[in-house]
């Protein structure tokens, strides 16, 4: 038998056992057939146990990435909701991502509706309290929109985060600051890390002139801040890091200013301040300032040999406003009597351009 012929009947016998099979699996591509050797879509059960009788069932694709969700139109009487458990005493919180790869159950945990904050099972009626008698590791939920005395942190570090879960804290009671300044609703003491999730912060007390002061560290992440009170600063950095997360906006168009980073060396932080705005979404809106306490002409550091260069050297070499490369609004710095700005890209931090001030 010729070869030819040979080759025409391996080639009928081939496509005879194709179409005799439902699904044939071939290990490596003919000429003219796509492979079909994709594996089958997996999924995993996720079910919400509102802990009141009613379930949910949800088939979600296997490495999924999914927003924890509130209880929705789910009530229990006399109680709020708080957050989920999972089989295994995990705590997911609201607006938190996890991705899902296997089968999971979450149980809904609740406080009395008296509460407005809740820490490791512990309730309380102002968050501001609650903020206090916290331990270094806590997390504080707020269970509703609230309204209570400030957030105060000590010389003695802690590493604390406040879930808002979509809810507003106004802080319209005692204040918190230093002696002579108890004006703000969050004081972040150095060495302290505090981050704010998933919701909004406002202050309303008589006398109030920020929201957030920092010597520490503090994130916002998904955090919203509007103020309509021109004489109320919402972010003053005079040491550590900020960074600003997730959509976080801070609205304060309306404020003579918004935000401010001040390079406070000569009172004792030298160790400098960072602002890092970490995506597109993020931002600061209205006037930002950004500068130190160095006169540039002060007998106390001509004495010590320092000139105009060597301060702003220091300077730079200790701040830095970080914003994404790409990123899509401008950051309106005030003026300043030493500096203008320009915007390059940060070789420490890829993706990442740097604001940059430029002695005059």
């Amino acid at each position: 038998m010729k070869k030819k012929t040979i080759t025409i009947l391996a080639i009928i016998l081939l496509a005879l056992i194709i179409a005799s099979c439902k699904q044939a699996y071939i290990p490596w591509p003919l000429p003219g057939i796509g492979n079909n050797d994709d594996p089958a879509v997996s999924y995993a059960t996720l079910i919400l146990d509102y802990d009141t009788g009613d379930i949910s069932t949800e088939k979600i694709v296997s490495g999924t990435t999914y927003i924890i969700p509130d209880s929705g139109a789910v009530e229990k009487a006399g109680k709020v909701f708080v957050s989920w458990r999972d089989t295994s005493g995990n705590i997911y919180y609201v607006g938190n991502s996890i991705v899902i790869t296997e089968d999971m159950k979450l149980t809904a945990i609740w406080s009395n509706d008296t509460a407005n904050a809740f820490v490791n099972g512990v309730e309380y009626t102002d968050p501001g309290e609650a903020f206090e008698k916290a331990e270094d590791g806590a997390v504080i939920v707020l269970t509703k929109d609230s309204a209570g005395s400030a957030l105060q942190t000590t010389s003695s570090p802690k590493n604390i985060t406040i879930m808002l879960n979509g809810n507003t804290f106004t802080v319209d009671g005692t204040m918190a600051g230093s002696s002579g300044t108890k004006n703000q609703a969050l004081q972040n003491l150095r060495g302290n890390s505090v981050t704010i999730k998933n919701g909004s912060m406002n202050i309303t007390a008589a006398g109030a002139r920020m929201v957030f002061q920092n010597y520490g560290n503090l994130i916002l992440d998904n955090v919203q801040v509007k103020i309509t009170d021109p004489n109320i600063e919402i972010l003053s950095i005079n040491c550590g890091n900020v960074i600003l997360r997730n959509g976080t906006i801070l609205d304060g168009s309306a404020c003579d200013v918004a935000a401010d980073l001040f390079y406070w060396p000569k009172e004792g932080y030298p160790e400098g301040a960072t602002l890092i705005i970490e995506d597109n979404e993020s931002r600061i809106i209205g006037p930002f300032g950004y500068t130190n306490d160095y006169s540039y002409y002060d007998d106390y550091y001509k004495n010590e040999g320092k000139s105009q260069e060597d301060l702003y050297d220091d300077f730079i070499a200790n701040t830095k406003v970080l914003i994404p490369i790409d990123y899509p609004y401008v950051l309106k710095i005030t003026d300043d009597t030493h500096f203008t700005y320009k915007y390059v890209k940060d070789t420490d931090t890829q993706g990442y351009q740097r604001i940059l001030p430029i002695l005059k």
